[in-house]
């Protein structure tokens, strides 16, 4: 059995045009295709909408099969998020890029919509949103569905706001530029190689820094590897195949 594994590329932004684009070459040349979470507002002093070259980068990966998904709209923590417990994990866990992770659902969707516009003002009507850090309060994720996105995800699951369902496929990353990314790293190749041997479903989170380094290198392109011996999937596509299936095999056990 072949399992299907979705690589994103995180943090996709004109201030880290370079090594995104080098990224997604990298998936291109193990055969496979990329979900781009792309930050579109103003983030490390540039945004989308002032950056043509940049925008045309884009539209020639959604032309090669790449999918285009919202990641937030500045990823960075609002100025007056509160200190909560939540927003103080939050801050540990995202290293400053919890965005979504104290949002009340009308800040929320004020964000999501700036963002939204401005993909579609680059030619991207986009499906999906991943929070930065994939932490997002419970009224934000409740803005995202009440905006008719089709799915978002977490770091564990994939939720699809279509259909309600929602699908247990944990994410791996390296945890770059952390105390614990070379354990990480080994943790990660062990947990993906395990699920793709097996033909169970994976997801693959690159960052920018994930070439930071040859040794981070080396894994990305080793993550690469394993991931093209399973089924490449976008996240669209990834919840649209679930859908499908969902909807045959209910079929089959009303019949």
């Amino acid at each position: 059995m072949i399992g299907r594994v979705v690589v994103s590329v995180h943090d996709v932004a004109p201030s880290t045009s370079a090594l995104v684009e080098e990224l997604v070459e990298l998936v291109e040349e193990h055969g496979l295709i990329a979900t781009l979470l792309v930050v579109p507002g103003p983030w490390n002093g540039q945004q989308l909408t002032r950056d043509d070259e940049f925008g045309r980068w884009l539209t020639r990966c959604a032309e090669h099969g790449h999918e285009i998904s919202l990641h937030g709209w500045e990823h960075s923590e609002p100025d007056d998020a509160g200190l909560t417990l939540r927003t103080c994990v939050a801050r540990v866990i995202a290293r400053g890029c919890a965005e979504f992770a104290g949002l009340t659902r009308d800040d929320a969707r004020s964000r999501l919509i700036q963002g939204r516009e401005a993909l579609r003002a680059a030619g991207h009507d986009v499906a999906g949103f991943t929070p930065p850090g994939w932490l997002a309060s419970r009224p934000a994720r409740d803005a995202v569905a009440a905006l008719g996105f089709a799915y978002s995800t977490s770091q564990r699951a994939v939720f699809d706001h279509r259909s309600g369902l929602v699908h247990r496929i944990p994410a791996f990353c390296q945890r770059p530029s952390s105390s614990v990314t070379a354990l990480g790293s080994a943790l990660v190749r062990r947990a993906v190689v395990s699920r793709v041997a097996t033909g169970r479903d994976v997801r693959i989170a690159l960052h920018p820094q994930d070439l930071s380094t040859p040794a981070l290198l080396h894994e990305t392109v080793t993550l690469l590897q394993v991931a093209s011996t399973a089924v490449s999937f976008t996240y669209r596509e990834l919840v649209d195949d679930l859908l499908v299936g969902m909807q045959s095999f209910t079929h089959e056990s009303a019949a």
